[in-house]
C-alpha cells in the first residue's frame, strides 16, 4: 500500500486537485518540522545557520509554499548579505 509520503508530485497518472492536496500535505508537514526548530536554543540554531526570527516567520508561511525551502532561502540570503558587508568592510 502507497502513503501519502511516497507519492510522487508530478506523476502526470494524477488528477491535478490531487497533486495539490498531496503537495499541501507535504508541505504541512514540512511546516510542523520547521515549528519544532523554534524550541531549539540560538547556539544550536545558529549552527544549523538559521535565526529564531526566521524560523517564526517561516512557521507563519501559508501552506501554499514549503516552510523549509523559504527557511533555507531566506537563511542563505541573508548569509551572502552578511558576507558581502563584512567583505566591504575590509
Amino acid at each position: 500500500m502507497t502513503t501519502l509520503d511516497e507519492v510522487r508530485l508530478h506523476s502526470s497518472d494524477y488528477p491535478q486537485w490531487i497533486r495539490t492536496a498531496i503537495r499541501l500535505y507535504h508541505n504541512w508537514k514540512t511546516r510542523n518540522n520547521v515549528r519544532a526548530l523554534e524550541t531549539y536554543d540560538a547556539r544550536m540554531l545558529d549552527d544549523m545557520g538559521v535565526t529564531r526570527d526566521e524560523v517564526m516567520w517561516a512557521a507563519r508561511l501559508p501552506l501554499s509554499l514549503n516552510a523549509a525551502w523559504e527557511l533555507r532561502h531566506r537563511s542563505r540570503t541573508r548569509r551572502l548579505a552578511d558576507q558581502a558587508i563584512g567583505s566591504a568592510r575590509r
